[in-house]
């Protein structure tokens, strides 16, 4: 069960709003005067008589006194204020608009991430038609015997990038049913490699998780074999590293093929021998100049003033993709604040003169170092502790998109915010930069502890977050505590049956100012009452053999996420979690019971699952009405095999926006709506996949606010409502491996061209791609 997004007490009845003078005031004085920042210090010092802090810090303060009155006219709303709510939402509208004010949902989402670049009109990467034409081409004919296809070139060339435009390639996509990406990099475990492999091929059990590397590359070749596969390796450091993994793959089969990125010729050249490899030219001028256009100024289009300082730029970045990278961003935070052509002139010029001191260095290895730290320089400060955390995590390590974004929100980088980006691998060079930048700033240090068991380098007293990766065991049951941590993360893979109640007890008590407390990798067999006295604990997740959650974790006040995964099949969940309203995600890997989860008002997200594996707690019907959390907007159900009349309980959650329905959440060939029903009111976000359904009808009113629909493997759907069609809402119609209900979408489409016109911005996308219809 999980559950996330708990609104403030008050947040379904005030209206609130967030005033960021403080933090735009000082994102405007990192910018101009940059002080901490090597870069930015050289580069503005001939322009700090036109940058006038004192004038815009007058400016934030007249507008937030402004605020302020309205704040004092926003009361509680209710139904006889909607009018007085609607005029002052209007005027808080236009403040908004002066200091980038916002509501609840727009304020987080700007805590992420500073404001984006206009999105580029072509979204395909830029440059490399020709290697990628090329490339494509060899994946797509058979070979004799497995075909391995290296792409070799140094760091920052674009090989990753274009490896995963190839990967993601539509054509690949259809020639390769089973298509793995893994990240190799300079160190590696080759069994976490085959496991990784495995993932994808078949269910991982704890037998197989306990096999030996050489039983899990013959496991790996022989599942390969059964189908057609396109496996990249991205990032492999060395021949010794490609003959450790070569042995799992099986070298007679020519129907699938392998693509890996290297840096180093003799790995290509070894990898794909007999066939040749294929170097990554730089690129070419032209090429350059277009990605410098994107990039600094978000489109192609370049004013004229512009052209040539611009193209001297892109030029004599020597075609090396990442530097025009970073040098575009950088112009374009520089020059977005400014319209007038000439200052921003200036200020190209001023930085093509002093990129050359960042290009003349000729080892490649350094120059890269010199870009990545020129793009963290140009971060906000606020933004730099996020970036630096990635240095947290063990190589190669396949970093959860919303753990990173939990961890950021309990260390306080950032405000709470379910946010959805993919998941990620830092590259080796990036995550080396932040660890040594985050020692050099005490910001964080990664434990290593000799044979004697002591910690090499010694752990400054000074850092706040430690991160281990090994020896967990010898680690706790050392004197090398650090009282002053904030955070203690645990990587560890090692068997943890020998770790002591003491040595933990012990741990506890010597970090009594913890924050975060991620030790997953260790499984406890009890819990020492001493945690429950980390009052300024934000975010803790364990592995455990218990069955029940103590009563005493809701003492722990400022908890906002608790993860809880335990041998047992069940928990009773005794600590009144409701009541902890900080606690904005819980999450257990077992069947969860609570008194009732109606309690949970501010509950927002829920996730049902069914573990068919425990034929005892099968999900027989959905819970009552009543029964729901009454602000609930997001709800998934998972493999509950439910009947399509039972979906009309959910009609009666009045605030449900997104709902996701995923193998056999529902079964049966049909699912109508009468008319007389009044259907999902809020809906906006409706995904169905891996069902057996065949008809579906309903009528417009059913979803008076639909905005998406995404069906994936539906296999025998036929019928989808066209009457969706005349909703203005209505944008987007996704249908992946759903080949029988092509014919009902193109109806949509085209009912929506003649209500709304062409220019009504409506997107079909359909995988895979149908037929042409035959020549007559």
């Amino acid at each position: 069960m999980e559950c996330a997004d708990k609104a403030d007490a008050e947040g379904d009845s005030r209206c609130h709003l967030r005033c960021r003078r403080y933090h735009w005031a000082y994102m405007a004085k990192n910018k101009v005067s940059g002080r901490n920042s090597r870069f930015y210090t050289k580069l503005l010092s001939k322009h700090q008589s036109e940058l006038n802090l004192h004038s815009i810090r007058q400016k934030v303060e007249a507008i937030s006194g402004r605020v302020q009155h309205l704040r004092n006219e926003i009361n509680i709303t209710t139904n006889e204020e909607n009018e007085k709510e609607i005029l002052i939402s209007s005027r808080v509208q236009q403040l908004m608009k002066e200091i980038n004010l916002t509501t609840n949902e727009e304020h987080e989402k700007e805590t992420l991430l500073p404001k984006p670049r206009p999105p580029r009109k072509d979204k395909n990467v830029v440059g490399f038609a020709d290697v990628t034409e090329r490339l494509i081409s060899r994946l797509t004919r058979e070979a004799d015997g497995l075909d391995v296809i290296s792409l070799t070139g140094m760091f920052g060339l674009g090989k990753t990038t274009l490896a995963w435009k190839i990967y993601n390639d539509p054509e690949i996509m259809l020639k390769f049913p089973t298509r793995i990406w893994l990240t190799v990099s300079a160190k590696f475990i080759e069994k976490d490699i085959f496991l990784r492999i495995l993932g994808h091929l078949t269910t991982l059990d704890t037998d197989m998780r306990a096999k030996d590397g050489e039983e899990l590359a013959e496991i790996v070749s022989k599942n390969l074999q059964m189908g057609t596969f396109l496996l990249v390796m991205d990032d492999v450091w060395s021949v010794h590293a490609w003959e450790q993994l070569k042995k799992a793959l099986p070298l007679q089969e020519n129907k699938s093929k392998v693509l890996i990125t290297s840096r180093e010729e003799t790995v290509g050249r070894t990898a794909s021998k007999p066939r040749p490899f294929v170097p990554l030219r730089p690129f070419e001028p032209e090429e350059s100049w277009e990605l410098f256009r994107l990039e600094a100024l978000g489109k192609l289009e370049c004013p004229p003033q512009l052209v040539r300082v611009g193209q001297k730029i892109a030029y004599d970045c020597d075609g090396l993709p990442l530097a025009i990278v970073v040098i575009g961003g950088i112009l374009y935070e520089l020059s977005k604040s400014n319209s007038n052509l000439i200052m921003t002139k200036r200020i190209w010029i001023k930085v093509s003169e002093d990129v050359n001191s960042y290009l003349s260095e000729k080892d490649p290895q350094k120059r890269i170092t010199k870009f990545i730290s020129l793009s963290y320089e140009s971060l906000p400060h606020y933004l730099r502790p996020c970036f630096l955390y990635l240095g947290l995590f063990p190589e190669d390590y396949e970093i959860s998109a919303s753990k990173l974004i939990r961890l950021w929100i309990g260390e306080g980088f950032i405000q709470q915010k379910d946010a959805r980006i993919p998941l990620e691998e830092i590259h080796d060079t990036l995550r080396d930069f932040c660890r040594t930048e985050a020692a050099i700033e005490n910001f964080l240090q990664e434990i290593r502890l000799n044979e004697k068991g002591e910690c090499e380098p010694q752990i400054s007293e000074r850092c706040r977050r430690l991160s281990i990766h090994s020896d967990c065991k010898l680690y706790f049951s050392s004197k090398s505590l650090t009282p002053r941590a904030r955070s203690f993360v645990c990587f560890s893979k090692e068997p943890d049956d020998d770790l002591s109640a003491k040595d933990i007890t012990n741990f506890i008590k010597a970090f009594k100012f913890l924050r975060v407390f991620e030790v997953q990798a260790l499984t406890l067999k009890d819990i020492d009452s001493d945690i429950y006295n980390l009052i300024h604990m934000r975010y803790i997740a364990l592995s455990i053999t218990l069955d029940m959650l103590s009563p005493h974790f809701d003492k722990m006040c400022n908890m906002q996420t608790l993860i809880i995964n335990t041998t047992s099949p069940t928990l009773n969940v005794k600590a009144n979690i409701w009541n902890m309203k900080h606690l904005r995600y819980f999450k257990t890997n077992a069947s969860a019971t609570f008194d009732s989860v109606r309690k949970m008002r501010y509950l927002r997200k829920l996730k049902l699952v069914n573990d068919n594996a425990q034929e005892t707690e099968r999900l027989n019907c959905l819970p009552k009405v009543d029964q729901f959390p009454s602000g609930l907007t997001r709800l998934t159900l998972c493999s509950t095999s439910l009947k399509w009349e039972e979906i009309s309980i959910l009609t009666s959650l009045q605030k449900l926006e997104v709902l996701k329905l995923k193998n056999q959440a529902f079964t049966g060939i049909a699912w109508e709506l009468e008319d007389e029903v009044e259907g999902f009111p809020s809906l906006q976000f409706l995904f169905i996949e891996e069902t057996d359904l065949a008809f579906w009808e309903a009528k417009s009113h059913h979803f008076p606010k639909l905005r998406s629909l995404v069906l994936k493997h539906c296999y025998k759907l036929r019928v989808i409502p066209v009457d969706l069609a005349k909703l203005q809402s209505f944008k987007m119609l996704d249908l992946t491996v759903c080949v029988d209900a092509i014919d009902a979408a193109r109806n949509i489409a085209a009912e929506k061209e003649m209500i709304f016109g062409i220019g009504s911005e409506f997107m079909l996308s359909i995988f895979p791609p149908p037929l042409p219809p035959p020549r007559i």
